[in-house]
């Protein structure tokens, strides 16, 4: 399964997603629920707000069966 990427970044690929310092990551708060959403939204292919942004909090969110999609077309 290839990650799909935003086109701008793809335009940029000298741009790597730099790694967050771990202080500024949030806790799974619940992991069954967490890697449930994961799997809903790999099964089906979505993009996610979360995953493009690199986002430090998404454990936090999807522990609460939160995401946000977005339309890349």
């Amino acid at each position: 399964m290839t990650k799909s990427r935003h086109p701008e970044k793809i335009n940029k690929p000298f741009n790597p997603i730099k790694k967050k310092p771990s202080w500024i990551r949030s806790k799974i708060l619940d992991t069954k629920v967490f890697f449930k959403t994961k799997e809903v939204v790999n099964q089906n292919g979505l993009n996610t707000v979360c995953q493009e942004a690199n986002c430090p909090n998404i454990t936090e969110c999807w522990s609460k069966k939160t995401c946000n999609l977005y339309d890349n077309g």
